[in-house]
């Protein structure tokens, strides 16, 4: 009989097949096998058709879950014995390994992690990059403008009065924005730029410039005086411009200094929470794993140890739901005579 059932696939695999063969570990073999005898026996009193339970249906019923059971029990686990077994041992020792090896250079992550936290912290002084001082550069366009705005008016052959002194003052003003904010200019680490040169530069030019407009209108020696001192007093603005242009420069490159820190220390420090995160999720794997095979090794030793216990809930389960099924066909005739 019981050949004839393996031949009918009714019986589970080999004795190597059911070493080998698990599932998820979500549910110990025991339960699966006494589940699977109770449907098979449960399909078998629903495929008879009687109202009543036939001997020799649960003779043979017996035979094939006590046949089962004696398939599922008689297989201790043992590493030195079952090329399988070892294989989940060497996978297993493996595992732990990897665990020790992964909570060792996670500690040294979380070091580093809160090392980096802290070295951000000490550095970042400010987000915004530092601006010139317009208390300093505001007066410093105002004095170029004051003293371009003469020479240029000289030098425009208008007679409207009013026109001319706006037209002058108009260029004057753009003239000092022109050279105080290229003077000013820096590039983004705080570096000097060619904007920053030329600016000088011009304003040297702009200021000999409107010397040389204002001696060639000059008519006494009070006409070449005042223009000698707004001459001196536009070089003056310039040389102020190009000294706060300086520190500006020194500031921005010492915020730009300490932002490169802190950007490669926050950076640091989030590669090492991500390490951490890594190696949090890989050991609670390796856990995971670990526990769904010292619960197969435990119900495989567990089925090996209690081989009668298990034949005898088989024969039950078996017989329960063969006896289910009987009187689920008894209620249906009853149900159909009524």
């Amino acid at each position: 009989m019981t050949n004839d059932l393996k031949r009918n696939g009714v019986l589970a695999g080999t004795t190597s097949q059911l070493i080998s063969r698990r599932d998820d570990g979500s549910e110990p073999t025991t339960v699966r096998i006494m589940k699977g005898l109770y449907d098979h026996g449960y399909e078998q009193g629903i495929r008879r058709g009687s109202p009543v339970a036939v001997k020799q249906d649960e003779e043979n019923l017996v035979h094939h879950a006590r046949a089962s059971a004696r398939e599922n029990v008689a297989i201790p686990y043992d590493p030195d014995r079952h090329p399988e077994d070892a294989m989940r041992e060497r996978l297993y020792r493996e595992r732990n390994a990897e665990k020790e090896e992964l909570l060792d250079h996670g500690r040294f992550a979380q070091a580093r992690a809160r090392d980096m936290n802290g070295r951000a912290a000490q550095v970042r002084f400010g987000d915004e990059r530092p601006e010139p001082n317009v208390l300093l550069t505001n007066p410093a366009t105002g004095i170029l403008t004051a003293g371009f705005t003469p020479a240029l008016h000289d030098f425009l052959p208008m007679e409207d009065e009013p026109t001319r002194w706006a037209i002058s003052f108009i260029f004057a003003f753009m003239a000092g924005i022109f050279v105080t904010w290229s003077i000013m200019t820096c590039g983004p680490k705080g570096e000097r730029t060619s904007a920053s040169r030329g600016g000088l530069i011009a304003g040297f030019i702009l200021a000999a410039s409107t010397a040389v407009i204002r001696l060639g209108a000059a008519r006494d020696a009070g006409d070449v005086i005042i223009g000698v001192g707004l001459t001196l007093l536009e070089l003056g603005a310039i040389i102020a411009l190009e000294f706060i242009a300086r520190d500006h420069a020194s500031a921005v490159q010492e915020w730009s200094r300490r932002k490169d820190i802190s950007d490669e220390a926050s950076a640091t420090h989030g590669a090492a929470v991500d390490e951490v995160t890594r190696i949090k999720d890989r050991v609670k794997e390796i856990d995971e794993e670990n526990a769904k095979h010292l619960a197969y090794v435990e119900d495989r030793n567990f089925r090996a140890a209690h081989a009668a216990d298990l034949e005898e809930s088989c024969a039950r389960a078996v017989l329960d739901g063969y006896h289910a099924g009987v009187a689920e066909v008894a209620a249906r005739l009853k149900g159909v005579r009524s």
